[in-house]
């Protein structure tokens, strides 16, 4: 097996975008990661969501729909609906839902599997992200 070759990249960025790096790279699952591998990791998922793109694909980004307040019968009737959704869209040809399936997998997971814990815990990182990324905007004034 070949050795790995690495290279170097320089480059100047505003320093907000490292204040942003420096705070998302704590947030990762798995604990800290530096900055090198932080950025590494980003610079990777951009090419890949690229590779994507260019062939007539497209990456999906869900923010946070808020579903915090939502009855049982609301969310249910949400998931049923999207199901529907779903089910017409492969019976016309199979991957005619074209990541709608995504979609209802994480509104599944968001709407019933969530407990309240989970939900606040979400609201709670939400709300921080935001005053993270208002300072942030409050810095350039």
């Amino acid at each position: 097996m070949a050795e790995k070759k690495y290279k170097n990249i320089n480059v100047k960025v505003d320093e907000r975008l490292v204040e942003k790096v420096n705070y998302y790279r704590k947030l990762d699952q798995n604990g800290e990661m530096s900055q090198a591998d932080f950025v590494i990791k980003a610079l990777d998922e951009k090419c890949n969501n690229e590779r994507i793109i260019r062939s007539g694909g497209m990456i999906l980004k869900i923010p946070n729909p808020n579903f915090y307040e939502l009855t049982e019968e609301e969310r249910i009737k949400i998931i049923q609906t999207l199901s529907k959704c779903v089910n017409e869209l492969n019976s016309i040809t199979p991957y005619a839902e074209m990541g709608l399936i995504d979609i209802l997998s994480h509104t599944q997971t968001r709407l019933l599997k969530d407990d309240k814990k989970r939900r606040n815990e979400l609201r709670e990182i939400t709300c921080n992200d935001l005053n993270f990324e208002e300072a942030l905007l409050n810095k350039e004034k």
